[in-house]
C-alpha cells in the first residue's frame, strides 16, 4: 500500500498537555469546529483514494469478513471465557497459534477441569511467547471468571465494560480488552496494535509510528480509526479485519 504523501489529515500525536487550541469560550469552539470539518473533508478524500485502490480486493474478502462478523454477533455467552483466553494469548504471539490454543483448551474443558495450560502454550506447534506468565494468567482468569462475567454483564456501556476489564483482568490492556469486546459482538471498538498503526500510516491517517501507551492515546487513535471507518462506509470491526487481511493475507479474528 502506498503512503498518501503529506496529507493534512495525517495526525501526529503530541505529548499530553495543553492544546494549541486552548483558548476559551466561543472562539475555541469555532476554531475546533473548523479544524474538525477540515479533517473530516480530508478523511473523505482519503476514503475515495482508499476505495479506488482497494475496492476489488475488499469484494474478494467481504464474504469471509461477513462470516467473521456474524460469528462475533452470534457468539453464545458460554463461549466468552474461551474468547478471553484467546485474547490473553495473543500479545506478541501469532493469532493462529492463540486460536489453536483456544480450541485445545475448549476440547480439554479447561474452564471446569483440572488442566495445566502451560504445556499447551509452550508446544512448538502453536508456541505462545511468555508462556509461563500467560499460563498463570489463564489460571487466574478461570479462578475469577464468575466475578468478571458478572461485572461485564452489569456494565451498561461498551466504554464501561472496557474500563472494567482493563482494571480487573490480569494481562488485559486496552488493545486486548477491545479485541475481546469486538469478538463478542461490539463492532464499534478498534483494536489498535502496531500492525493497524502501520496500516493507518500507509493509508495516510497517521503521520508516524505511535503505538498507544495510555488510555488517552488509545482513545485518540481509536477516534481517528472510527472516523475513517465511517468515511469509507464500514464499521471499525469490518475495517480492522480488512486491514489485517491486507497485512497478513488472512482473515482470522
Amino acid at each position: 500500500m502506498q503512503k498518501s504523501g503529506n496529507s493534512v489529515c495525517a495526525v501526529e500525536l503530541k505529548p499530553e498537555g495543553k492544546s494549541k487550541y486552548s483558548g476559551t469560550g466561543t472562539k475555541r469552539g469555532y476554531l475546533l469546529s473548523r479544524v474538525e470539518k477540515a479533517l473530516m473533508m480530508q478523511l473523505y478524500q482519503l476514503a475515495r483514494r482508499f476505495w479506488d485502490r482497494w475496492d476489488e480486493r475488499y469484494q474478494q474478502v467481504a464474504p469471509i469478513i461477513e462470516q467473521r462478523i456474524d460469528s462475533f454477533l452470534r457468539l453464545p455467552k458460554e463461549q466468552y471465557f474461551y474468547e478471553m483466553c484467546f485474547c490473553l494469548c495473543t500479545p506478541q504471539s501469532k493469532a493462529e497459534h492463540a486460536l489453536q490454543v483456544q480450541r485445545q483448551l475448549e476440547a480439554l474443558n479447561f474452564q471446569f477441569a483440572d488442566v495445566d495450560p502451560l504445556s499447551l502454550l509452550r508446544d512448538p506447534r502453536h508456541y505462545i511467547r511468555f508462556h509461563r506468565q500467560k499460563a498463570e494468567r489463564l489460571c487466574w482468569l478461570k479462578a475469577h471468571w464468575q466475578v468478571i462475567a458478572s461485572g461485564l454483564a452489569a456494565a451498561e456501556t461498551v466504554a464501561t465494560k472496557r474500563q472494567f476489564l482493563v482494571r480487573t483482568v490480569k494481562g488485559l490492556g486496552w488493545k486486548e480488552a477491545s479485541h475481546f469486546l469486538r469478538n463478542i459482538g461490539h463492532l464499534d471498538v478498534a483494536i489498535i496494535d502496531r500492525h493497524i498503526v502501520r496500516m493507518m500510516i500507509e493509508v495516510g491517517i497517521l503521520s508516524r509510528m505511535t503505538v498507544p501507551r495510555t488510555k488517552k492515546q488509545y482513545e485518540i487513535i481509536e477516534k481517528i480509526f472510527r472516523d475513517f471507518a465511517r468515511a469509507v462506509g464500514l464499521t471499525p470491526a469490518h475495517l480492522d479485519l480488512f486491514l489485517w487481511s491486507l497485512r497478513t493475507g488472512v482473515v482470522i479474528k
